[in-house]
């Protein structure tokens, strides 16, 4: 992966709301006193025109905060449009899917 790829990945996962969480939510649960925790990963492929609709603000973003240059940021389009062109763009985003059961076997849930 190019040091541009890296560097949109960490772009848009910065910007969602908790974009990291699904690497934490096995410990969070444990440290809640949750058993049989269960992961399950599920990989959403996404198609070239959706990716720029996705990704555009994102970069736009990142080139105004100075996080990445505007010349990288072409580079990497012109990257991913020839792969399109080419027939082989492939853009993915793996989801976690995280359950755990309570020990006293209640399903509500009351945060702190």
């Amino acid at each position: 992966m190019s040091d541009a790829a890296r560097a949109v990945v960490r772009t848009v996962s910065d910007a969602l709301r908790h974009g990291w969480i699904g690497r934490q939510l096995p410990r969070l649960f444990a440290a809640k006193g949750l058993t049989a925790i269960n992961v399950t990963p599920r990989t959403i492929r996404i198609d070239y025109r959706f990716a720029q609709l996705v990704l555009g603000g994102n970069l736009t973003r990142a080139q105004h905060e100075g996080i990445l240059a505007s010349a990288a940021i072409e580079q990497w389009w012109r990257h991913l449009e020839a792969a399109q062109q080419a027939g082989l763009f492939l853009m993915a985003v793996t989801a976690f899917i995280v359950t755990g059961t309570k020990p006293d076997g209640s399903d509500a849930y009351h945060p702190e």
